[in-house]
């Protein structure tokens, strides 16, 4: 099971893929933990600020990597999704 190359043969440039995998991996944080990490830390800004930075950076780096080395998008769209997944 690979990942086949898009197939008008275009392929975003890492910097790219790698930055709008980021904003779909954000999107995928605050639907998945809105109700409970980030409502955690509205609820104590000064206790759990460390936490949800430490989540966030974790989570929105792995989103663009995978989108960068996984996914090969061949748009903006398939780098949003790749790094929503």
């Amino acid at each position: 099971m690979g990942t086949a190359a898009p197939p008008s043969g275009q392929v975003l440039p890492s910097l790219q893929a790698f930055s709008i995998g980021i904003l779909g991996a954000l999107l995928g944080y605050f639907i998945l933990y809105r109700e409970t990490r980030i409502a955690e830390f509205v609820k104590s800004p000064s206790q759990n600020w460390r936490f949800l930075l430490s989540d966030l950076v974790i989570y929105l780096v792995c989103g663009g990597l995978v989108t960068t080395f996984l996914v090969v998008p061949g748009s903006p769209k398939e780098a949003f999704t790749g790094g929503l997944a």
